[in-house]
């Protein structure tokens, strides 16, 4: 569902449907998002988001992932997220990503632990004036239209 066109009369839980595995009929939908753990054997389809902290040992997994999905001729859009610019290892690392692997960037905010605990997302309208909402919606609104190119 696009930022955009959220369901304004929604309750703020989830406007869209969540299930716990594929539909059994395609659905009309814009847009599907498969939560996926990295050492699958599926193969995915479509536009692959591919999310990783900012350390070494976090995106140690990523390369052995990358070679699989570009083989599939998939498009992948690399997010560094929960990036603390006040940490000199994030700023680096993310700066060296953003360069060379043309990464999207996920700031650290408790918004998202916020908003998350309570069954919500940062789209709420109900949500308006919450600090950090305006930067929240900013960055998962830049990343849903490079995923959706």
């Amino acid at each position: 569902m696009c930022p955009d066109r959220l369901d304004q009369n929604s309750d703020g839980f989830a406007p869209f449907e969540v299930t716990s595995g594929w539909p059994e009929e395609k659905p009309d939908v814009d847009i599907i998002i498969v939560d996926m753990t990295p050492s699958t054997t599926d193969v995915p389809q479509g536009t692959v988001v591919l999310p990783y902290q900012p350390t070494r040992l976090s995106y140690g997994v990523v390369p052995k992932h990358l070679p699989k999905l570009e083989k599939e001729n998939l498009k992948i859009v690399q997010v560094v997220s929960m990036v603390d610019r006040r940490k000199e290892e994030h700023r680096t690392f993310t700066l060296d990503k953003v360069k060379n692997e043309n990464a999207k960037v996920i700031a650290q905010r408790s918004i998202y632990e916020r908003v998350a605990g309570l069954g919500r997302t940062v789209f709420d309208p109900a949500l308006k004036g919450m600090y950090g909402i305006r930067e929240a919606k900013k960055e998962m609104t830049e990343l849903f239209l490079e995923a959706s190119k």
